[in-house]
């Protein structure tokens, strides 16, 4: 296999929006102390690969699945996450094989933890496995691809204290706020600079659906996500050591309301640097737990 070859394959499956979910995991698998036994750490491994795996199969299926309906050649390319056109650069059949590569370990993955831990794991796999079956064909054309990643990102977080410890406190639940918002905004600024093209694809995600006031919606989702850092912070829930993580969420706030312009260029280079600042945001929060376990 070529590079050049791998190097589509990798955009097909986008990897920049799984970042993402997999700090969520990784926070998660940190939030009630660090690992104590080679076994934790064997969990915590299978976590990340079975979290990365699921998120890359919801990509691969969901071009296909566009591909199918007809949809290819109106699939805008993103500045975030260029879309491959299935049945161009990737043949029908070379997205259903990686969709079968990425998918069927994340399911094993998924029944291994199910009967390691019980009903509640085997719920968030059945979660999981319907969002990735109808998020082409149903999610994405209802305006709930946002708010659907907001609640992956929730039970990301809380999923991972639960398959790593073995419980779950109510507790994660919040802190998976912040996470689900952030990720929620990650697909929200990928939506936005091309949704006149996914308009006309049928899509109605939420900068579709807002249209010229997209930068509200963005700026909504930046101030819940900092309004729910600052609460984990002042009851205790999360180590005054999370107020790193304020930085770039508070600088999120500020980006959102410059999307407001109708420039292309200028639209696109502001939605990258919401787009860093998402992740910086979720990354220095990863720090700030993993630490906090730590000391």
């Amino acid at each position: 296999m070529g590079l050049n070859k791998l190097n589509t394959y990798m955009e097909l499956l986008k990897p920049k929006l799984t970042l993402s979910t997999v700090l969520a995991a990784l926070g998660g698998a940190f939030y009630l102390g660090p690992p104590q036994t080679p076994f934790e750490w064997t969990l915590i491994t299978l976590v990340l690969v079975g979290v990365t795996l699921a998120n890359m199969s919801v990509h691969a299926i969901d071009d296909y699945m566009e591909y199918r309906e007809g949809l290819g050649p109106l699939t805008p390319r993103t500045p975030l996450a260029g879309k491959v056109l299935v049945g161009d650069l990737v043949s029908p059949g070379e997205a259903l094989a990686l969709f079968a590569i990425t998918a069927v370990p994340a399911l094993i993955i998924g029944v291994y933890f199910t009967l390691l831990r019980g009903l509640l794991i085997l719920i968030l796999v059945f979660i999981g496995v319907t969002m990735i079956f109808t998020y082409s064909i149903f999610i994405s054309r209802t305006g709930l691809s946002e708010p659907i990643v907001w609640l992956k990102g929730i039970l990301v977080f809380a999923g991972s204290v639960y398959a790593v410890k073995g419980l779950i406190p109510s507790e994660a639940f919040i802190v998976g706020t912040i996470y689900g918002c952030t990720s929620a905004y990650s697909l929200y600024i990928a939506h936005t600079p091309p949704a006149e093209g996914y308009k006309a694809m049928g899509k109605k995600h939420l900068p579709v659906i807002l249209g010229p006031r997209a930068w509200a919606g963005a700026t909504a989702i930046a101030i819940t996500a900092v309004a729910f850092l600052v609460l984990s912070i002042l009851v205790g829930i999360l180590t005054p050591l999370a107020s790193i993580a304020l930085i770039p969420a508070l600088a999120l706030v500020h980006i959102s309301t410059t999307l407001k312009t109708r420039n292309e260029e200028e639209l696109n280079k502001t939605a990258r640097k919401a787009f860093k600042t998402a992740r910086i945001t979720d990354l220095t929060l990863v720090i700030a737990i993993i630490a906090s376990s730590i000391l």
